[in-house]
């Protein structure tokens, strides 16, 4: 009986809400808005199911692991991948999109692409969407009707949108801190935990908010190997990224949902 009692509190804590989680396990709106932010980077709002579990999955992660960056930039990471790969002897082939998955006699043999065939020894891992593969990549031959079925029903997330800022100088934050100035990653965020949780909402509707969370990265901060934008007009480059917001809004008004308003009561957070 206590262990069905334990299951049935592990899932109520599993389908939390990040909103519910903060409230709950701590007082202060300090470290409200020290970890909010982080669950949108899962790709989930601040009241969506789950999005408590990941906060605080988030929240052990950076405390006992930290946020690890490669030195140099994120290409690194690309380039030591395709290291590891190509000592293990694989082969690695880039600009050939995959036009079919070849399956012979009821199992996967390899990929077509418009540079050839490129057949598989034991299998093929596809990293694309349920409506690429069961409805376009593979045979409608060898896809059951119920699972083309379910991949026709697969609707997308938040996107996502980066820009990246070239800037003649630092930015210069409110109270002149210069520890944002040595920190690689700054949310900038409204105030109380209801306007955080309005500021995601319209996206679900296909709309962008009128209210803005926004991710400000300067990995160079911490990392001074990493290159230094080239650009004619300035010395420093930051990302401004907002996160998951619609990437085609159903209503589109430039002066009140693309931030040609300032923030309302804005708060840095680093």
């Amino acid at each position: 009986m206590r262990r069905r009692v334990e299951v049935l509190e592990f899932i109520s804590e599993l389908f939390s809400t990040s909103h519910d989680w903060l409230q709950t396990a701590f007082r202060s709106p300090a470290i409200h808005g020290l970890l909010a932010p982080w669950v949108l980077h899962a790709g989930h709002g601040p009241d969506a199911a789950t999005s408590g579990f990941m906060t605080a999955l988030i929240a052990v992660t950076l405390e006992l692991i930290g946020m690890p960056i490669p030195r140099g930039g994120a290409a690194r990471l690309v380039d030591g991948f395709s290291k590891l790969l190509c000592d293990l002897g694989a082969e690695l082939h880039t600009d050939a999109s995959v036009e079919q998955v070849i399956v012979r006699g009821g199992k996967v043999a390899g990929v077509r692409t418009a540079q050839g065939e490129f057949h598989a020894r034991r299998a093929v891992i596809c990293c694309v969407t349920p409506q690429q593969l069961y409805l376009k990549m593979l045979d409608r031959a060898v896809v059951p009707d119920w699972v083309a079925a379910n991949a026709s029903r697969f609707r997308y997330g938040r996107g996502d949108m980066q820009i990246h800022l070239a800037l003649s100088e630092p930015p210069q934050w409110p109270g002149g801190d210069e520890r944002f100035l040595r920190t690689a990653i700054v949310h900038v965020q409204t105030a109380s935990m209801e306007s955080r949780a309005l500021s995601t909402r319209p996206t679900a509707a296909c709309c962008l908010p009128t209210r803005r969370w926004l991710s400000v990265s300067r990995r160079r901060s911490i990392n001074r190997a990493r290159r230094r934008a080239v650009v004619s007009s300035g010395s420093s480059c930051r990302r401004c990224r907002t996160i998951r917001s619609a990437m085609r809004p159903a209503r589109f008004n430039p002066p009140t949902e693309l931030g040609a308003q300032t923030f309302e009561n804005a708060t840095p957070i680093a």
